[in-house]
């Protein structure tokens, strides 16, 4: 038996009692930040005159060791970028996106944890994963799902699926009463929530969140304990007045003690940095004190150090600086507009091209990067892809639904109608 650390032990008691505690896996249980150990001591030392206790490398003068033909290239100072970054992540940065969440989600409160930087959103599953699942698992979530959680949780961690139909075939919006029936057949569940949805963007309308949040709120009253974690990797992709603008982390997060709320989320998507790797990981639930939230970061934190160390000290840098910029929301708003205008052309030219009915159907779509065509039953979606790339346009093919998911966030707006008419020529072809 793996022997548990003093420090994980310590980190347990402070967790029993929360829902968190509960939702553990043996290997969160042993899972803590090694602060007693040489991370202590390097700390103990910082500001020493002479620090020996840190492997990087340092100039005589004390300057980071550096090479010109790099850092001549970066406009940020050379001890932002070169030398390690926490595990944690960045205080600064931490912080600040601690203040976007509360800024974004207005009716979300202080009373979360200070965010755990991981290196991308697609690490911070991964971290959640490890920390609340084990083998055997089951992992409830709509059916229309990130191909990446097969290999996160299934793969990786052996979890099983408990899948519901995504979408309604009572109104055609979220299946509320799927999510129920799932959700209330256990006495504990991990449910998984992902909006705008990869690959079908769909996001929640107001009163399907209000609707979704009361069923947790039920069940909770009820005696489940349950684990929510949101996937928010497209969050404020949102496109039309009557989707929810808040993540359902905010409604979840103080809601009942019987509710753990996971937020996995980061600038990925919201400040257009796909490759500088930077995701977060932030955990709420009712009751919960200021140590407990300590805790349980410093489990997250674990995680971060035993697979990857830390993330990418010049990326959170970066995007610090950018922060800074009195530009920033200017651009940000020209480049949710762009993606904006694709997606209106999309919208617009499926409805005025009602012949495409023949040959597949949209999906509710009604936010961030992506929309998915259901094909005629007699037409074979992955024929379809093939003979589409013989046309030189590639979308993506999932056969289990018979779908196209087609990604209108890397289209022209110039381009959509075009594409689409090429789409219904191939399905008619191969019908």
């Amino acid at each position: 038996m793996v022997k548990v650390s003093k420090q994980a032990k310590e980190l347990n008691k402070t967790l029993k009692g929360t829902v968190f505690y509960d939702f553990l896996s043996e290997k969160g249980k042993r899972m803590h930040f090694p602060s007693l150990g040489i991370m202590g001591q390097a700390l103990a030392a910082r500001g020493s005159e002479y620090n020996a206790t840190i492997g990087i490398g340092l100039k005589d003068d004390g300057k980071v060791l550096c090479l010109k033909s790099l850092s001549s290239k970066i406009d940020v100072d050379s001890g932002r970028v070169f030398p390690y970054a926490p595990s944690h992540g960045k205080k600064e940065f931490r912080d600040y996106w601690k203040e976007h969440l509360l800024k974004v989600n207005p009716s979300l409160s202080a009373g979360i944890s200070l965010p755990v930087v991981c290196s991308g959103i697609t690490h911070a599953v991964n971290v959640c994963g490890q920390l609340f699942c084990e083998e055997g698992d089951e992992l409830i979530l709509g059916d229309l799902f990130w191909s990446n959680y097969s290999l996160i949780f299934g793969a990786n961690l052996g979890v099983d699926f408990d899948m519901f139909s995504f979408f309604s075939e009572v109104d055609g919006g979220f299946n509320i009463a799927g999510l129920r029936e799932k959700l209330f057949s256990k006495k504990k569940s991990i449910v998984l929530l992902n909006f705008p949805n990869n690959p079908t963007g769909y996001s929640l309308l107001t009163e399907e969140y209000d609707a979704v949040v009361s069923l947790f709120l039920e069940y909770a009253e009820s005696g489940g304990k349950v684990l929510v974690v949101c996937d928010d990797a497209y969050f404020g992709l949102f496109y039309e007045d009557e989707v929810a603008k808040e993540s359902v982390f905010a409604g979840l997060a103080e809601l009942h003690e019987n509710i753990g709320a996971v937020k996995l989320d980061g600038p990925t998507k919201e400040s257009y940095v796909w490759g500088l790797r930077v995701g977060c990981i932030t955990f709420a639930a009712k009751g919960m004190s200021a140590d407990q939230l300590a805790a349980i970061e410093e489990k997250a934190v674990g995680m971060v150090r035993s697979t990857i160390s830390g993330a990418s000290n010049l990326s959170q840098s970066l995007l610090l600086k950018s922060y800074e910029s009195e530009s920033l929301l200017a651009e940000q708003k020209e480049a949710f507009s762009l993606l904006e205008s694709r997606y209106r052309e999309v919208a617009r030219v499926l409805e005025s091209n009602s012949h495409f009915s023949d040959m597949f159907t949209a999906l509710p779509f009604n936010s961030g990067y992506f929309m998915c065509l259901k094909l005629n039953s007699k037409i074979n979606c992955e024929k379809v892809r093939a003979e589409l790339l013989k046309r030189s346009i590639g979308v993506i093919s999932l056969e289990k639904d018979n779908l196209l998911r087609f990604a209108f966030s890397s289209l022209a707006a110039g381009d959509v109608v075009k594409v689409l008419k090429e789409i219904y020529d191939v399905c008619v072809k191969v019908k």
